[in-house]
């Protein structure tokens, strides 16, 4: 039994490892959502991998901070019918028949947020995709110290949230924007969809 002991501490000095503990494996982490939303522009940390909510895909700095998202990828859909994220793991969305946006997220699209839908692209885009709006340059978004210019800050909850809430005007603004860049008329996008009769009044964005 001693010499067995002996055996056994000078192989646990050989190998690095305490003699009576078992070596730690490695845990897998996953890249936190944040990063991947923001496309790098957000400092994020480490992600366990956990199932289930969609805030836990998120590192402890963007739950506090929020998320950084540069204004050039996200759009306003316009004309458009009820729209959902598809159920996958991953972050993004897939083209399909019915939505044939490239790579994209749809956020504050839950019953709890107020303001209009949005939706994130993967990657820049500057060819004009059909039912979705580049959002208008307000002073209400790039005038603030918070976030840097060029980017909108999202909370993150049950889905991303925008810190500073975009009025429904954006909707008609971003499709009069749309409309005045491509010499298309309104309709090109659709009919200039406002709020539902429930939705709250304007925020004061004008």
């Amino acid at each position: 039994c001693r010499g067995r002991s002996m055996l056994l501490k000078a192989s646990a000095v050989e190998s690095g490892t305490p003699a009576g503990k078992r070596k730690r494996q490695p845990i897998d982490v996953e890249v936190c959502w944040g990063s991947i939303l923001s496309g790098g522009a957000s400092v994020c940390e480490v992600v366990p991998p956990k199932g289930g909510a969609f805030r836990e895909k998120f590192c402890a700095r963007c739950r506090q901070r929020g998320v950084l998202v540069p204004v050039t990828r996200v759009r306003v859909p316009v004309g458009t019918a009820e729209l959902s994220n598809q159920r996958t793991a991953g972050v993004w969305n897939s083209p399909s028949r019915a939505v044939p946006w490239p790579d994209y997220r749809i956020i504050n699209q839950t019953a709890d947020c107020t303001g209009p839908i949005l939706v994130i692209l993967r990657n820049e885009c500057s060819v004009r995709l059909p039912k979705l709006a580049p959002l208008p340059d307000l002073p209400a978004i790039t005038s603030l110290p918070w976030p840097p210019p060029g980017f909108i800050a999202f909370r993150v909850s049950r889905t991303l949230v925008p810190m500073t809430p975009l009025p429904w005007s954006f909707v008609v603004e971003a499709e009069r924007v749309a409309a005045a860049a491509t010499g298309a008329g309104t309709q090109q996008y659709g009919s200039g969809t406002g709020p539902p009769a429930s939705s709250p009044p304007d925020d004061g964005f004008a």
